[in-house]
């Protein structure tokens, strides 16, 4: 065989053989999914995963059917003096209020039976000597009692949100912003003289009132198990308006 014909045999062969190794390597490039360095929040994936924030920053919008441990939970907690009294450092009853991971420490929630937890117990209680908060302190309302089972049958999770970049809260009373929204939705069956749905008469401030500070006005609209949905037949309230309404009340709603 002449010198050149070898030549170009060999250099076939060596091509061929570039080739096979080639197929037998390529493959698809392979980028691992980041990891969500805050798994435990509301966001399921870290939105911004090769920033330099180790943890996600975006705010969750409060759920309107939601209890939050910092805008809902904790306000009550100072407002009634829990978290003032009851501190390690004054270890009164060993329970403290002042954390959440005081709370917790202090064994006063019982997940599995959460009307059984000595948090909710001590605020029913029937017994002056035993009932909190105690004298001279304003017992808890029922709304406010209410939020705080309805928190632990919800987890008793160290949650938090933020509502203003979803809803405009401002100037949050009666005649501003829950009379309005009352009338477009509820009023129609629920007045005075009309034979109001359920006995309920939501034409007025003084009737809205008592409803509210019962806990039904907010448990209604939200949903929440053991209360009648309303409005009734139609679909929900927006989640806007039902966040309003749980905010005005836990205002002591205002006039």
């Amino acid at each position: 065989m002449p010198r050149f014909s070898r030549f170009i045999l060999v250099l076939g062969s060596l091509a061929a053989l570039h080739l096979l190794s080639l197929n037998g390597c390529v493959h698809e490039p392979f980028f691992p999914e980041p990891l969500d360095p805050n798994p435990t929040d509301t966001i399921p994936t870290d939105t911004t995963p090769v920033d330099t924030t180790p943890v996600d920053t975006t705010p969750v919008v409060c759920a309107p059917d939601t209890l939050y441990f910092l805008q809902d939970i904790f306000p009550l907690m100072e407002k009634h003096h829990c978290a003032a009294c009851h501190t390690p450092e004054k270890n009164v009853a060993g329970v403290s209020f002042n954390s959440y991971e005081n709370i917790l420490n202090s064994n006063v929630i019982d997940l599995e039976n959460p009307e059984q937890s000595r948090m909710y117990e001590s605020i029913i209680e029937d017994d002056p000597d035993k009932v909190m908060p105690p004298d001279p302190y304003d017992p808890m309302q029922p709304y406010e009692i209410d939020m705080i089972r309805l928190w632990i049958v919800q987890g008793a999770r160290n949650n938090s949100c933020d509502q203003s970049i979803a809803c405009d809260t401002t100037d949050l009373t009666y005649t501003s912003r829950i009379k309005p929204l009352l009338e477009a939705n509820c009023t129609g069956c629920h007045t005075a003289g009309n034979n109001p749905g359920g006995g309920i008469d939501l034409s007025t401030y003084a009737s809205v009132a008592v409803v509210a500070r019962s806990g039904q006005l907010y448990g209604s609209v939200a949903r929440h198990e053991g209360y009648e949905p309303m409005p009734k037949g139609l679909d929900p309230l927006s989640d806007c308006d039902i966040y309003r309404i749980k905010a005005w009340v836990s205002q002591d709603y205002p006039e």
